[in-house]
């Protein structure tokens, strides 16, 4: 659901204490344009996570699922380290077609510094050189002000009241509840974690974005395509959640995506 016909959407997370916003960190010493060579060597900078060092490159995601889930591990980190929700925003790109600037893919540069064709962690990750256009910059909102537009943190909390540590956690805890939910339920849960984005941020874009990004994970479909099966493993092959769900339902939930943008606009 990321693609358009005229465009694609991104999303960065950052907070005061990024390297750089919408800038990368090193911009004054960055220069116009980076040769293969430099662009190599600043994204092999850049994949070393533990490595504080500033590159010339800003990263965003297809995701809005993850820029959320950044966003709110920001704010749940340990208290000396946690940010305030005034100080950590999401942006939303649009990006054209026809853009003279585009971002690099990731998982490409990942291949061509590395050789390795295990590039999955970077899959969803594209990196601007210096900085992001003003132009493509749509919606901008603070954390503040997602909690403020009805976010509910209680609907993202496991079964240990914890908020998910890593992007996997999250989506383990979206997945069950699109097997466990009701469907239309889902599909009004889906459409207020995107309405929570505010006036200006794509709704359908995001909330089919994350239902999408679920539907992707089922590993088998029933002779009939009427159903789909899932099984998530975790890193040692143990199946962590298992289920089904009926290709018939995704359409009580599209109805309740539907149904919440509706009630937000008051139809």
């Amino acid at each position: 659901m990321g693609h358009s016909l005229k465009g694609r959407y991104f999303y960065r997370c950052y907070s005061s204490a990024s390297a750089g916003a919408l800038r990368c960190g090193k911009y004054d010493d960055a220069p116009n344009k980076l040769s293969h060579h430099e662009l190599l060597h600043e994204f092999a900078n850049h994949r070393i996570r533990t490595k504080k060092v500033p590159t010339a490159l800003v990263s965003v995601t297809v995701r809005p699922l993850e820029a959320l889930q950044r966003a709110l591990a920001k704010f749940y980190t340990p208290q000396e380290y946690a940010e305030g929700p005034k100080e950590i925003w999401i942006a939303i790109l649009f990006v054209p077609d026809d853009a003279k600037i585009k971002p690099h893919r990731a998982c490409e540069l990942a291949q061509q510094s590395t050789g390795s064709k295990n590039t999955d962690v970077f899959k969803y990750e594209y990196l601007f050189e210096r900085e992001i256009p003003k132009a493509y910059v749509k919606h901008n909102v603070s954390l503040e002000k997602l909690l403020e537009g009805g976010l509910s943190v209680k609907s993202f909390l496991d079964a240990d009241k914890n908020f998910p540590s890593t992007l996997r956690s999250l989506q383990r805890l979206v997945m069950r509840e699109l097997l466990d939910g009701d469907a239309y339920g889902v599909g009004r849960w889906l459409g207020g974690i995107a309405r929570a984005f505010g006036i200006g941020a794509p709704f359908y874009e995001i909330a089919h974005n994350i239902l999408s990004d679920c539907l992707k994970r089922f590993s088998c479909i029933d002779e009939d395509h009427q159903y789909g099966y899932f099984h998530w493993v975790d890193d040692y092959g143990n199946v962590e959640l298992c289920g089904g769900i009926e290709f018939a339902s995704i359409c009580d939930i599209e109805d309740g995506i539907k149904d919440e943008f509706d009630s937000w606009l008051g139809l």
